[in-house]
């Protein structure tokens, strides 16, 4: 089932250092300067011997306790959901004190002007709602999501949902006009000849064309249409947005220009200098391989740690530095030097190799999947941007949970399987080793090739494949088919896989590996994983309030039902359920 394998090369524009969250919650004796880490030889980036950090200053105490605070505020308020308000419109407690009010309050602040027939009165509101779209049309770390701790999915759901407000707002500024227009009738007659109440022919024609550009980008962007006509979507995303901004400008609307600033930076250093000087040097960097592991599943993997050689002979390494559960942009010249898509990291830090599963779903991919199936050995450029993204409840302190839950559907377990990973690690190798009273594991799946190609195909290096039998650093599947072979529901880490379409093969290999963590023909029963966890974490947790951290990705229902559900038994039980979502659409 494994086709050939292609020989790439990656050019990288990568985040040179963890992420601040984490050396903020590390301890000061335990943190290690990027110098002091020599990578080269040492397993899994682990250094040999470390320098302990200079005592912190009082701009690192200051950002530690912001931090701090801000996961508090986040657990505690912001962040906790709301029955019917959450599963339906993902409202949470925040929105109602914040977002809401906020609408709300430029809604009833333009309407009352527009009652007035206050022309003026009712064009400021879409303006600054404008701006806090265009601050939020985020795809990277920005310091925004930094000091919020947004998601980049709240943060696009804020987008599209200011985007929607701001064209309803933009709506109400037109009717004043034509209220004020048809009452007054001289005044029309002026406006046509350039006088009348301030308003002249180039500004009322930019607003009523900038009105229905903006209603044309608000179709455009619905969910069906999106998904279907993903590549019209993003070319005319881009048209439709590029027009706007003169159009606003002529029609007085400059204070926009605040909110589109960091989104033109970007823009100008993405394509005008690091795109070039990528495909300038790319015959640098290290090189990779793409694999179409399946007709329908692309896999593009490299090493963690890239070792070059400079025109003396000189050796130098470079590792690149992840989180698990991050995201990378990534563009195929070869097919669009304009398209970069966001696609999950698969494998966790320790892992010497960085995985990247695409799902062949539309064009640009049905595309990458004829390039990786092609013969061996033609180099490819791929340009690799990031990573991007964070977790969005509190998973890098080890204090905060000692329970988790973690739901995936098909290839939503892409995410799910790193965060696994990734704790695993923390618990077995970490130093000092993190305290984990259980990790329980849910997959969904339709199809055993999907189980074989994420699971059993994946190319190891020899130090990976000689860990992997003895101190295995993954969990998944690693120490699920080692020795051992243990997988009880009384284990600390406990893995389940449904196979929703198929029944026990005995001769297929993801049986014979796997077969113990398989359960065949059934869905799972998520009401009874989570209530059996919530007990767990509340009898460990007697004297304080009890918490489970629910990480979730698949199918819109799934994660629906993972929301809801966490609500009720938390309830029942009196267990906090923090709950992260990921989606792959937009």
């Amino acid at each position: 089932m494994l086709s050939r394998s292609n020989s790439l090369v990656v050019a990288f524009g990568e985040s040179p250092q963890p992420s601040l969250r984490r050396l903020l919650f590390m301890s000061d004796a335990a943190k290690v300067s990027p110098t002091d880490v020599q990578v080269t030889g040492q397993p899994h980036g682990v250094p040999l011997s470390t320098t302990t950090a200079a005592s912190p200053g009082p701009l690192h105490k200051l950002a530690r306790r912001w931090f701090s605070l801000r996961w508090f505020l986040s657990r505690t308020v912001f962040a906790k959901p709301l029955a019917w308000l959450t599963v339906t419109l993902e409202l949470k407690v925040g929105d109602l004190l914040v977002t809401v009010p906020f609408v709300v309050g430029f809604l009833v602040w333009s309407a009352l002007n527009c009652r007035n027939i206050d022309v003026k009165g009712t064009s400021s509101q879409p303006t600054l709602m404008m701006l806090v779209t265009f601050v939020l049309a985020v795809r990277n770390n920005s310091v925004l999501l930094h000091l919020t701790g947004l998601s980049f999915e709240r943060a696009l759901f804020y987008h599209k949902l200011f985007g929607f407000i701001s064209v309803v707002l933009g709506g109400i500024h037109g009717l004043s006009y034509l209220l004020q227009d048809a009452g007054y009738i001289p005044s029309r007659r002026l406006r046509s000849e350039g006088g009348g109440v301030g308003e002249t022919l180039s500004t009322e024609a930019s607003g009523a064309i900038l009105f229905y550009l903006m209603c044309a980008l608000i179709v455009l962007s619905f969910y069906k249409i999106r998904r279907r006509w993903f590549e019209l979507f993003v070319r005319f995303h881009w048209i439709l947005f590029l027009a706007i901004i003169p159009l606003a400008l002529i029609h007085g609307a400059g204070l926009i220009v605040v909110g589109v600033a960091p989104w033109a930076l970007d823009v100008v250093f993405r394509y005008g200098i690091q795109l070039p000087l990528n495909q300038r040097n790319f015959h640098q960097a290290a090189q990779i391989s793409v694999t179409a592991v399946s007709k329908d599943l692309v896999r593009i993997q490299f090493p963690r740690v890239r070792v070059s050689t400079d025109s003396k002979g000189t050796k130098t390494s470079t590792s690149y530095r992840y989180e698990a559960g991050q995201y990378v942009f990534i563009c195929i010249p070869k097919i669009s030097v304009l398209e970069w898509h966001p696609f999950t990291i698969a494998s966790a830090p320790p892992n010497d190799n960085v995985i990247i599963y695409i799902k062949v779903l539309g064009d640009w991919t049905k595309k990458l999947a004829a390039l990786a199936s092609q013969a061996a050995n033609v180099p490819i450029p791929v340009l690799l941007e990031g990573p991007y993204g964070a977790v969005s409840i509190d998973i890098e302190h080890p204090t905060t949970y000692s329970h988790f839950v973690l739901v995936s559907g098909g290839i939503g377990v892409t995410p799910m399987m790193a965060l696994a990973n990734q704790i695993y690690f923390d618990a077995t190798h970490g130093a000092p080793k993190r305290s984990v009273a259980k990790v329980w594991f849910v997959w969904s799946v339709r199809e055993r090739e999907l189980i074989d190609a994420l699971m059993l195909q994946v190319k190891k290096s020899a130090q990976e494949k000689t860990e992997a039998t003895l101190t295995p650093v993954a969990w998944l599947p690693d120490a699920l088919c080692g020795s051992s072979r243990g997988n009880s529901s009384q284990d600390p880490f406990y893995c389940e896989m449904y196979l929703t379409k198929g029944t026990h093969d005995s001769t297929h290999t993801v049986d014979q590996a796997l077969g113990h963590c398989i359960k065949y023909n059934q869905r799972p029963d998520i009401t009874k994983t989570l209530r059996e966890v919530g007990i767990l974490a509340k009898t460990a947790k007697a004297s304080k309030q009890a918490r489970v951290g629910v990480l979730v990705c698949g199918p819109s229902a799934m994660i629906s039902d993972v929301v809801k559900q966490s609500m009720n038994i938390g309830k029942e039980l009196g267990v906090a359920f923090d709950v992260h979502q990921e989606i792959f659409d937009f």
